[in-house]
């Protein structure tokens, strides 16, 4: 009997796939930014999404991710929530 945590091949292809569209997503956003510190914030977003350190970066991951790759399709007050929460929590 095959291990319950073992991915089947479509599974993995699926998430290959993901990453892959997360990548170029990432690539057609760097190629828009323009300072060095801009692209520290992405990354430190990316870094949160991927790896949460707390319940907030865990329940809003996807945000994080929209954050740094789509920030046009965040709303204003999900950007201020952010904020707020990483000038308390000192991400």
């Amino acid at each position: 009997m095959p291990n319950e945590t073992t991915k089947s091949i479509h599974e993995l292809l699926d998430e290959q796939d993901a990453l892959e569209k997360l990548r170029l997503a990432m690539d057609k956003r760097k190629a828009t930014v323009t300072d060095e510190r801009e692209w520290r914030e992405i990354d430190a977003l990316v870094k949160r999404a991927c790896d949460p350190q707390c319940a907030f970066d865990r329940q809003h991951n996807d945000l994080l991710f929209k954050l740094a790759i789509e920030p046009h399709v965040v709303s204003g007050y999900w950007r201020l929530r952010e904020w707020w929460h990483r000038f308390i929590h000192h991400h």
